[in-house]
């Protein structure tokens, strides 16, 4: 779905074409000076708000049937975009079919061919709404008309995973943006696109002469390389430079290919790497240590290969002080750790940092701290990703069911966070017990099935004998969050079958999946939408040949400790980027842990992979 996409779209289109209108024409709704009809108009607002979609467009239509123009068409464009929010295609498809926009500002006949592409996606349509998108494209008479749709088309083709077509539209949108600002923002998109595609499908873009869209897939396909063959990625790099003197491309990956020397730049010849060797997190540094050592010695002779020397960061937080000062005095030039969350709580509230130190954690504060870059798996990230994700789909009333303790609340407050802050609505959550076997009483209360079955009970004591009884779920959530390791996933996504939500999609984060695909006992997961590191996902993985070396040099530990590896294996190759991430927010390093860019803060942060469980096994969506 993309109707929150293309509701916004629409409502930018209404209010920029009603300032280029006449004094006869308006762009939204304005109350008539008839009572009823003012009280009829908050209705449906109310309607609306309440997520009431099917009533609240009627009442829209019903209003739209007493105005006159313009007003009348305006409300029946606001009931066609309700209409299509809560998914009644049909009521969209007739009250759109009855809007005349004859003898009124150009803008209405085009705001209609939108709202028409609008409602051929959501009959599923896709071909006929990109025609009738692509028609607006080249014969559209406003500008925000052309911008509009190929908007639309973007989003579509993300939504279906066709990342080089949508470069190719963002590069059509690149003629069309007259804000300097808006086209580097949509020239560092089209970048991202790019290198966020399958590398077969660039191969297959390029063409066999230069022009402006092989330039951004050679440009995509170069910083694809860079992370295996630095030396090779600045020779290509400076070759895709005399072919594309003036190509915009040189201005969103600046100079972070070029040829570099450790004397020039600084890039570190002795590194520390500083991990606890006992205690509770031993385990979890001992994978996080192979995958680093892994990175370092599947590099190439004429890659990075410094020196590391690994200390022990001690088992209190406050250990990592004297462990930090002797890797300095050894000359150390970077440091990698610590592990402990609290330990680099003690880093950064020392501030004191004088040579550049990569965490393996977040702090609680979020203030950039010099010399501290911090690099996390963070379950609080994935969730609002999750958030974002499902706000993208174009849901926008969630309900959420979390384990107890503090682990699920630390994901539900992150997801409600985020969720809240897109404009999604959180109409309900219930908390399971990960101690027992039936989960089915909270998943009954989150889709008021008890309610339904409390109301049967009711009439059959007040009528005195037993009555037919199908229980319905509730109607006013559009998906579930869900929370789970996958032996209680396994549990939740049948028991919301069970109950008659089958259609509701389900979203996850990647605790519901082991890392290994085991279809016997995953085919109970099917239908559910959750994010992770490319690592995990076969088709996704960046290093296949180094993932299989892992598996055979650790068959026991990969089983624990997978994403630890890849997240060891991210580490090491992130040290040689720290500059230029730091540098340049816009830029994207492809690791196994996802796409990783860096914040304000000095955090480096994670774009997941996003798949699906079909038949029991993972099918990637982007």
């Amino acid at each position: 779905m993309l109707n929150n996409f293309f509701t916004a779209v629409l409502l930018m289109f209404a209010l920029a074409s009603g300032c280029a209108s006449t004094g006869k024409t308006s762009a939204a709704p304005r109350p008539t000076k008839n009572a009823a009809a003012t009280v009829r108009l908050q209705d449906a607002q109310d309607l609306e708000k309440r997520g009431k979609f099917l009533d609240a467009g009627l009442a829209y239509a019903q209003l739209a049937n007493r105005a006159n123009p313009p007003e009348k068409q305006d409300l029946q464009f606001k009931a066609t975009e309700v209409f299509l929010r809560g998914s009644y295609t049909q009521q969209a498809e007739q009250t759109l079919a009855d809007l005349d926009p004859r003898g009124l500002n150009i803008s209405y006949a085009e705001r209609k061919q939108l709202l028409l592409a609008q409602t051929e996606l959501a009959r599923g349509k896709r071909e006929r709404a990109l025609s009738i998108l692509d028609t607006l494209v080249r014969s559209a008479t406003l500008e925000l008309t052309r911008i509009s749709a190929v908007n639309a088309k973007i989003q579509i083709h993300i939504h279906s995973n066709a990342l080089v077509e949508a470069a190719r539209d963002r590069l059509i949108l690149d003629g069309l943006l007259r804000d300097e600002s808006a086209r580097r923002t949509n020239q560092n998109l089209i970048y991202q696109n790019l290198v966020d595609a399958p590398e077969s499908l660039l191969v297959r873009a390029k063409s066999t002469t230069p022009d402006p869209f092989s330039g951004w897939v050679e440009l995509a396909l170069i910083t694809k390389s860079a992370q295996l063959q630095p030396a090779e990625a600045a020779r290509l790099m400076s070759e895709w430079k005399a072919r594309y003197p003036h190509h915009a491309g040189a201005q969103v990956v600046g100079d972070r290919f070029a040829a570099r020397t450790p004397e020039r730049v600084g890039v570190p010849q002795h590194l520390a790497l500083l991990l606890p060797q006992q205690g509770n997190f031993a385990k979890a540094a001992e994978a996080v240590r192979d995958g680093f050592l892994a990175a370092y010695y599947s590099q190439p002779r004429d890659g990075f290969r410094p020196t590391i020397q690994i200390y022990d960061s001690g088992t209190n937080a406050n250990d990592i002080s004297g462990a930090y000062q002797r890797a300095l005095r050894d000359g150390a030039q970077v440091i990698v750790g610590p592990l402990d969350k609290n330990a680099v709580n003690v880093l950064a509230q020392g501030n004191r940092l004088t040579v550049p130190t990569l965490a393996l954690n977040y702090a609680e504060q979020n203030e950039a701290v010099n010399n501290l870059f911090q690099f996390g798996l963070s379950p609080e990230d994935e969730a609002a990703q999750t958030a974002e994700r499902a706000w993208l789909d174009g849901h926008g009333r969630a309900a959420a069911l979390i384990p107890e303790g503090a682990f699920g609340e630390r994901l539900l407050v992150a997801f409600r966070e985020r969720w809240l802050q897109l404009g999604g609505e959180l109409v309900d959550t219930q908390i399971y017990s990960t101690k027992d076997n039936d989960i089915s009483p909270p998943i009954k209360k989150l889709l008021d099935i008890d309610l339904s079955e409390q109301r049967r009970t009711l009439l059959k004591t007040t009528l005195g004998y037993d009555i037919k009884y199908a229980p319905r779920r509730r109607q006013d959530i559009d998906f579930v969050f869900v929370a789970a390791m996958p032996r209680h996933a396994r549990m939740i996504r049948p028991q919301l079958n069970f109950h008659q939500a089958n259609d509701l999609p389900v979203y996850s984060t990647s605790h519901v999946f082991s890392g290994f695909v085991n279809a016997r006992t995953d085919h109970d997961i099917d239908n559910v939408t959750f994010g992770d590191m490319p690592w995990v996902l076969p088709k996704a993985r960046r290093d296949t040949a180094l993932n299989a070396t892992i598996t055979q040099l650790w068959p026991q530990q990969v089983e624990n400790y997978m994403r630890l590896y890849a997240f060891g294996i991210d580490a090491f190759n992130l040290i040689p980027n720290l500059t230029a991430l730091s540098e340049q927010r816009t830029l994207q390093h492809p690791g196994e842990t996802g796409n990783l860019y860096m914040d304000d803060a000095h955090r480096v942060q994670r774009r997941l992979q996003w798949a699906e469980f079909k038949n029991g096994a993972p099918k990637l969506l982007e």
